[in-house]
């Protein structure tokens, strides 16, 4: 039976465990911990790096102004 401390020893937040619980309506089974656990994980996860690409996109949006100022 999946809890609360396997989810911790799975990587995830008290937070997260909730999150997903409350997501599937449901106590997740094993197989399912360990996917949202591989999926969130700050090592692999959009998650730790959506501050980086939001900085991404912006330069790519300054960039191709940029270029288009310098066709016309």
């Amino acid at each position: 039976m999946v809890n609360e401390k396997i989810a911790i020893d799975h990587g995830l937040k008290k937070e997260e465990y909730k999150k997903i619980c409350d997501l599937l309506k449901r106590t997740p089974n094993i197989t399912e911990l360990g996917i949202f656990s591989a999926m969130w994980n700050e090592h692999c996860s959009y998650k730790s790096s959506k501050l980086h690409l939001k900085n991404y996109q912006l330069k790519e949006k300054k960039l191709f102004k940029d270029q288009v100022k310098m066709l016309a």
